[in-house]
């Protein structure tokens, strides 16, 4: 049986990113191919693989602000080479994070010949200082190691167009690898009714986002319908101050943490999902995963004109207004989702499913 080992600095037991991950060891494993994950330790990571039926290889890391790299690259220096010995895999899949001692760990392990694949999710987002020293460390990682791995795995054609730009590297070889979403993980709890009214963002809750926008385009939607409710689901860096902005809104909802079966309810009840990301370079190549995974709840979905949408416009559980510049096309997207859902509500929730199928 071929082996592979996935090497990844995200927390496995939350978000879309992580879950690529995860649904792709799964989809491996139906085909003959075992995985196992070296990646940051959490209080629940052990059972979340136990659940899933994989070996997992925890690394510590620091929880300290803008360490958690740094961290997991110098243990991943220390201690790749001796799982790798461990495991026995036949390839390595490695993130950005990660790609530097990843390469060098290998060429520790001698008498083995091992495929070393890289996946490049982005480049960072933020715009704050850490954000920029994150930029940093992409940009000279990609320097340093990006043309060593026999194969670099992209979003998008464009995603592979932006890094040959921004840091003069062509990988080995390209391959265009989109983030799926397993249906199954996203059922609708079909004893609850769907409130027409209600919309939801789940994500990262920053600037970055888009979230300001949002909220700005729920004033906006307010005045229209004043029976609408949008839901917040998520952390981040501007979580608290968006936690400030829903004390004088009724129609803003900032959820903490909920219980998986409270997040299932909220996610069964929505109506819409909303992708607020502005027109930043990162989002014009990212993976459009987080629309799937609304529509895999059967939900309409609104979202920016961005090009990573544009091929989605055609479908009529797709609200996309304007140009995505500011609040007003969220605003307009959302207006227009809240009065298609209350005309063909069914409809819609069938027709997105289904696309997601």
């Amino acid at each position: 049986m071929v082996k592979i080992l996935h090497v990844s600095p995200l927390d496995y037991t939350k978000g879309g990113h992580s879950r690529a991950h995860t649904d792709l060891a799964l989809l491996l494993k139906k085909n003959g191919i075992e995985s196992a994950f070296a990646v940051p330790y959490t209080d629940d990571l052990g059972d979340f693989m136990d659940d899933l039926g994989i070996q997992c290889y925890p690394i510590k890391t620091s929880s300290l602000p803008g360490l958690a790299t740094i961290s997991f690259e110098w243990q991943i220096k220390k201690r790749l080479s001796q799982i790798i010995e461990n495991y026995n895999p036949d390839i390595v899949l490695t993130e950005t994070v990660g790609l530097g001692p990843t390469i060098e760990s290998i060429k520790k392990v001698r008498g083995r010949k091992l495929r070393l694949l890289h996946w490049e999710k982005s480049p960072p987002t933020e715009a704050s200082i850490l954000g920029k020293l994150q930029y940093f460390h992409w940009r000279r990682t990609w320097k340093r190691y990006g043309s060593a791995p026999d194969c670099t795995m992209f979003q998008s054609k464009p995603h592979i167009g932006h890094v040959i730009d921004e840091t003069g590297i062509s990988p080995k070889m390209s391959i265009v690898m989109e983030n799926g979403v397993d249906v199954q993980l996203f059922d609708k709890d079909g004893s609850l009714m769907r409130d027409q009214n209600k919309i939801c963002y789940v994500g990262t809750v920053s600037k970055a986002r888009g979230v300001f926008d949002l909220i700005a385009a729920g004033d906006i939607v307010y005045k229209e319908k004043p029976d609408f409710q949008l839901h917040i689901f998520g952390h981040g860096s501007s979580k608290s101050a968006v936690r400030k902005l829903a004390e004088d809104r009724i129609w803003l909802k900032v959820h903490e943490f909920l219980e998986e079966q409270d997040f299932v309810r909220h996610l069964s009840e929505s109506s819409i999902g909303v992708v607020p990301h502005p027109d930043y370079p990162v989002w014009r190549i990212c993976s459009a995963l987080k629309l799937r995974e609304y529509a895999a709840m059967g939900m309409a979905v609104v979202a920016r004109r961005l090009p990573v949408h544009e091929e989605f416009e055609g479908e009529d559980w797709m609200f996309i207004k304007e140009d995505g510049v500011g609040e007003t096309s969220l605003a307009a997207g959302m207006i227009s989702a809240l009065q298609g859902i209350e005309k063909n509500g069914n409809s819609i929730s069938s027709s997105s499913r289904e696309y997601a199928e």
